[in-house]
């Protein structure tokens, strides 16, 4: 007599569909903590917010006084201004009705959290493009004793690497430049690769030696010879142009872009949810002269951005290779 199995009555099994999704990779995103961030007010008349620094001081500005006799000279107090041109900025999805009735997963949940990580993606990659410009990023340093970009792209991995000098002449360059500090010091802001040629260096302090009540960045790593550095995923790699983003990562040959910073360095409108031009998540699931029968429902957000450079020399553009492979 045959015997009834998994196997001969199979039509009537299916698969099990897990409702948890399997995580998903996501970017550590670290620009914007460190940003200048001004608001754009409603009724300016204006899509473009400028930004003023006045002139440095200097000791020249004083006169040896003879009594009795009046100033001659004057000072004068001038400004240099810094325009950040504002781009809207969007994306949007669409969901069919029998899609949101039947779909085992929450689709839409799913594409909101999608969306908005696009949205933080957009706006670091908008900072990161104008720190890396070849003409109006910041102050530009090369490791490895290279003195251009075509000197570095011609060492070796090893030659090339960053180091922990590096980082300590980046920070020196800035207190040279009198960058204001943060939170007491300098920010470095590194990839994956550099962090690991960082991390071997037997100085190296984890967060938890130094923190003694000091509040930590967002996603601090370590510190190293006063400089504390900050992790990112979302790494600015280049291969044969200084300034054009390589998206495609060959360890042999690319070189990394580190992030040195001051206090206002560079400079973002203010993205805190009290302006209508912030990123706001907007749902159309109603009925309309382009979709009359209500078939889809729309998802997307859009959001009035700009990133820019507000003293160069107060961001150290630092290129390496990493010895990672």
């Amino acid at each position: 007599m045959a015997i009834n199995t998994t196997s001969t009555i199979s039509n009537q099994y299916q698969r099990f569909y897990s409702k948890k999704l399997l995580l998903h990779a996501k970017n550590t995103l670290v620009l914007d903590q460190f940003a200048l961030k001004r608001p754009l007010p409603k009724g300016m008349g204006s899509k473009t917010i400028r930004f003023f620094r006045r002139v440095a001081a200097a000791s020249a500005n004083v006169s040896t006084l003879t009594e009795g006799t009046p100033l001659a000279t004057y000072t004068d107090l001038t400004y240099t201004a810094v325009d950040v041109d504002l781009v809207q900025y969007g994306e949007s999805a669409r969901f069919s009705d029998i899609l949101g009735w039947t779909s085992l997963l929450d689709v839409m949940e799913d594409g909101i959290q999608l969306l908005g990580e696009d949205c933080a993606l957009k706006a670091d990659d908008l900072i990161l493009a104008a720190i890396a410009h070849a003409s109006t990023g910041g102050t530009k340093r090369y490791s490895g004793g290279a003195a251009n970009y075509a000197a570095l792209a011609a060492l070796t991995q090893s030659t090339g690497k960053f180091v922990a000098t590096d980082g300590l002449d980046a920070v020196t360059n800035l207190i040279i430049n009198l960058a204001p500090r943060i939170d007491g010091g300098f920010v470095g802001i590194v990839g994956p690769q550099v962090a690991r040629d960082l991390r071997i260096d037997s100085r190296w302090l984890n967060p938890h030696t130094y923190k003694d009540g000091k509040e930590l960045f967002k996603y601090e790593i370590g510190e190293l010879d006063g400089v504390r550095y900050v992790g990112t995923t979302n790494v600015w790699s280049e291969d044969a142009t200084e300034g054009t983003r390589d998206t495609t990562i060959v360890a042999a040959d690319q070189i990394y872009l580190s992030v040195f910073t001051g206090k206002e360095g560079y400079g973002v409108v203010a993205l805190d949810g009290s302006s209508p031009l912030s990123p706001k998540v907007m749902i159309c699931d109603k009925p309309d002269k382009a979709d009359s029968l209500n078939q889809f429902i729309t998802v997307g957000w859009k959001a009035f951005y700009a990133a820019s450079m507000i003293n160069t020399s107060w961001v150290i553009a630092q290129r390496s290779l990493s010895a990672y492979s």
